[in-house]
This record gives C-alpha cells, sequence and structure tokens, in this order.
C-alpha cells in the first residue's frame, strides 16, 4: 500500500543508517514545493514533486526508487513500484499528467502504457579510486591537457566568493546556444538553501576566469548541473583540469561516484551535443543507460491544457514547449 511519509518521520527512521542522494537533504525538499516522499509496506521510497497550475496537477519523479537499505531496485521491482505510485497519484492525489522527470533519474524500465525513450548519462566510480588511477583512465590527451593547465598553475576556488564572477560566465555560455540559464539569485538560492549539498567551483589562470561548475551531491553521488566556460580560454586543458580537481576532493569527501547527468542515445544530435557528450567519455566514464518517461492520468484535460497552452503560444509568438522525451522520439522517428 503507497502512502506519503512526512520528511521528519523520513528523516528520523533512515538518516542514520543510509546515505541518501541530495535531493532527500531537508534544504532540498524546503526550496521546493509539494515534494512527497512516498513509500510501501515494503520500504521502498521515491521522491515526487506535485504542482497544480490553473487546476492542472502534475507529478514529476526527482529520483528512481530506492530500498530500505537505500539501493537501487532491479529493474522488474523498480517498473512495479512506479506503476503503484502511478495508481497512488490518480485515485489519492488526483494527479492529471505525471510528466518527464529531472533528467538526472534515470529509470531502469519504464512502466506499462506510458510514453519513454531510451536515455543516459555518463558516470565515473570514485570509491576506490586515487587521483592517479582517474588521470591514467582518461585519454592521454586529456592527461596532456590537464598537465598543461597545472604546468600554467591553474587555480581552483570554491564557494560563495565565486559566485557572482561564476552567473555573469553561465549566462554568456548558455546564451551562445540559446539556452536557459539559472540566474545569480537561482543559483545563491541553492547554495545557501544546500550547504552541505552543492559545490560551486570555478578555475582560474593568471587571475582570469576559465571556466565553472556547479554540482548538487552527498556522499550518494555527485551530479554535475551547471557549467560555465570562457570564449577565449588561457588553456584548452581548464575547464578538463577543474573536472580534475572536483573528483579528487569528492573522493576525499568519500563520495561514491560523479555523474556527469545526461546523454542522449537517439544517435541523432547537433555536433555541438555529441561534442558535449564526448567531453564527457573521454574522462574514462561509462555510458548508463536507462530511460525517461512520462503518463497521462487524465487523457481529456491533457488534451484540453496543451490545446490551451499550444494557443497561448501561438499568440504570444513562442515555441510550444517539448521535452527531452518528445525531442528524442522524433529524433528516433517514434
Amino acid at each position: 500500500m503507497m502512502k506519503p511519509v512526512q520528511p521528519g518521520a523520513f528523516y528520523q527512521k533512515y538518516s542514520a543508517s543510509l546515505t541518501l542522494p541530495f535531493c532527500y537533504a531537508p534544504g532540498f525538499l524546503k526550496m521546493h514545493a509539494g515534494m512527497l516522499i512516498l513509500s510501501n509496506t515494503d520500504e521502498t521510497f521515491a521522491l515526487v514533486q506535485l504542482t497544480t497550475n490553473k487546476g492542472f496537477k502534475t507529478a514529476r519523479f526527482y529520483f528512481p526508487p530506492l530500498d530500505k537499505r537505500g539501493k537501487k531496485l532491479t529493474p522488474e521491482k523498480e517498473a512495479a513500484f512506479c506503476e503503484d505510485v502511478i495508481r497512488y497519484l490518480a485515485k489519492t492525489e488526483n494527479v492529471h499528467r505525471i510528466v518527464q522527470p529531472v533528467n538526472y533519474c534515470l529509470f531502469q524500465l519504464p512502466p506499462g502504457e506510458c510514453t519513454s525513450v531510451p536515455f543516459g548519462t555518463y558516470k565515473i566510480e570514485l570509491t576506490g579510486k586515487t587521483p592517479q588511477s582517474l588521470l591514467a583512465a582518461m585519454q592521454p590527451r586529456y592527461r596532456t591537457a590537464i598537465a598543461q593547465a597545472r604546468r600554467m598553475q591553474a587555480e581552483v576556488r570554491y564557494g560563495l566568493n565565486e559566485l557572482d564572477a561564476f552567473a555573469r560566465l553561465h549566462e554568456k555560455t548558455m546564451q551562445r546556444s540559446n539556452s536557459w540559464y539559472e540566474t545569480s539569485a537561482q543559483i545563491e538560492q541553492v547554495l545557501n538553501a544546500l550547504k552541505d549539498n552543492a559545490l560551486l567551483a570555478t578555475v582560474y589562470i593568471n587571475n582570469e576566469l576559465q571556466g565553472g561548475l556547479l554540482l548538487h551531491y552527498s556522499t550518494f553521488g555527485a551530479y554535475y548541473m551547471h557549467g560555465a566556460s570562457s570564449d577565449h580560454p588561457e588553456a584548452s586543458g581548464a575547464i578538463k583540469f577543474l573536472h580534475y580537481e572536483v573528483m579528487c576532493r569528492l573522493i576525499d569527501e568519500g563520495v561514491v561516484f560523479y555523474d556527469f547527468v545526461g546523454a542522449r542515445l537517439s544517435g541523432n544530435i547537433s555536433p555541438k551535443l555529441k561534442g558535449i557528450q564526448d567531453f564527457k567519455r573521454r574522462f574514462g566514464s561509462e555510458l548508463e543507460s536507462g530511460y525517461l518517461w512520462k503518463k497521462d492520468l487524465s487523457e481529456w484535460r491533457c488534451k484540453l491544457y496543451d490545446l490551451v497552452l499550444y494557443w497561448k503560444c501561438k499568440l504570444k509568438h513562442q515555441s510550444f514547449p517539448v521535452d527531452i522525451i518528445e525531442q528524442e522520439r522524433r529524433a528516433m522517428h517514434l
């Protein structure tokens, strides 16, 4: 039987014995309205966010289900648990649509009768690694680039003092590809709410900012959420050096893996996106494949909502929003 668990009761029961993903941190839950921790009698649990917009209610998974040991389920059990969640959300929470999960929330199997696409991520296991073994696993030219950045005395800086510099460069970086970006205020909110679960790092050469990154993490694992890079870096290896130095720091903190977040598997991607995925792969990371999925629970309400949104976008001369699932389905001609 599926039921919501209050965060306070959840932490009292599990926090001492489990290593949980960053999204279960109290600061993260407080920062995001409508969060539900759903659990069943087997003490399997998952994190879902409920949102209502003008009477239209959606749910979004923030992490795949974990068992009472904090481990992933088998693919079949995971899909079955998600089907239980779907029934609970439809009957008890009156949810109209389960939207695409956040892109680091990768499922092993989609539940039945949903819309899904294969999706992946590049991950590096950090447990048992040393700085030397991290380097050894990288492509030779990455090792050379990192060595070059070190010779040029690249300096990594951490923390809130780097917020303004990172935010400005992040904005410029994302504008180069007409992509959405986090504002300085939004990044500051994250850093303040997730004092122990967010890491902001920048890299400088000759006191000139070369790039930066923002991670969300716990010892469960680290997730690369946002990045920034200079138009004209002093050294091609500056960003590689930054990722490497951050991984070394995470090893010291006992973090299990470094997740670069997001890899499209359709094969029909832009040269820029392919370059980004190659960048992630060449660190010696392994491709982990899974699925993103979504499901309409009230067909007529979903059609009505989409119709209203379509005309609203058309009147404002805006594009109708298309999620990763639909982008990949089109690329795969599904």
